[in-house]
């Protein structure tokens, strides 16, 4: 799926001796923050079953995949940003084509400048496809 270009996804980090459901509760405040931007689209991951269990979809937990507007890159991360500012004891993992950033609450000017490097490698990817 990160190998689409268009297509973002998301990780949230699961922290030590956190229950599952505020990990779950966090990924869908995220999905509904991020439904609010020009963006086509914000799907939970889900996974298949085993081989017997081909009907049965499973949700994979923290995860979500961001179907990217033209131009939008820049206000996704912008977002991304102030959410993990809301959670600073959240780490995300965005994966876009074949690189994977991490994201931590703590602004520095080093991941600032890392953030706007990524953004620039790809903004083109999600204005051509």
């Amino acid at each position: 799926m990160s190998e689409n270009k268009g297509f973002l996804e998301l990780n949230i980090n699961m922290e030590p001796g956190e229950y599952p459901n505020e990990l779950l509760n966090d990924t869908k405040q995220l999905r509904s923050e991020l439904n609010k931007l020009n963006v086509q689209e914000v799907d939970l991951v889900k996974k298949k079953g085993s081989p017997d269990d081909k009907a049965i979809e499973t949700i994979v937990l923290g995860s979500l995949v961001v179907k990217l507007a033209p131009v939008i890159l820049p206000t996704l991360v912008g977002a991304l940003n102030s959410w993990l500012n809301r959670h600073n004891d959240r780490t995300l993992k965005l994966t876009l084509g074949k690189e994977t950033l991490e994201m931590r609450s703590v602004s520095s000017k080093e991941q600032e400048a890392v953030l706007q490097e990524f953004i620039r490698r790809h903004q083109a990817d999600t204005v051509n496809r």
